[in-house]
């Protein structure tokens, strides 16, 4: 049996607002600054999580990340997450907004709870999640 551990991201320039679904359930949600080690720490969090659910479940469990494209504010996040070899979506941000229908409010943990559950229910045409972008240094300094 496997369970899937989703996580849905909003970045902004200072803070990301994660979101944990496990399965279909809303188990977390976090604010963490949008730096390197801020990000890793989180992520090793999370990884730490997983095989704490599948030692006490028995199951396999699959980590899936998935945020908005918001230009340079994802470079830390995607790059460590590439590096760490975890499934990662960037979704175009009115694909998010136009799955949803008309909804009220909107902040950063709205946010990230929508980014998750278009993520849980389009996963399977989302395609393949992992980044390749661990590109040379000086094509990542020309692209930003």
């Amino acid at each position: 049996m496997t369970t899937k551990f989703i996580v849905g991201a909003d970045i902004s320039k200072a803070t990301i607002h994660f979101c944990l679904f496990i399965g279909s359930q809303n188990y977390l949600q976090r604010e963490i600054a949008n730096e390197k080690s801020s990000l890793k720490n989180f992520i090793l969090e999370i990884i730490s999580l997983k095989k704490s659910y599948e030692k006490s479940n028995s199951c396999t469990v699959d980590i899936v990340f998935a945020c908005e494209f918001t230009g340079i504010y994802n470079y830390i996040l995607t790059t460590t997450l590439a590096e760490l070899k975890i499934e990662t979506f960037v979704i175009h941000a009115l694909n998010i907004k136009l799955s949803m229908g008309m909804t009220r409010g909107k902040n950063d943990a709205i946010d990230a709870i929508m980014i998750a559950e278009y993520t849980l229910r389009f996963s399977d045409k989302l395609g393949c999640g992992i980044l390749t972008m661990l590109q040379s240094e000086s094509l990542n300094i020309l692209k930003h």
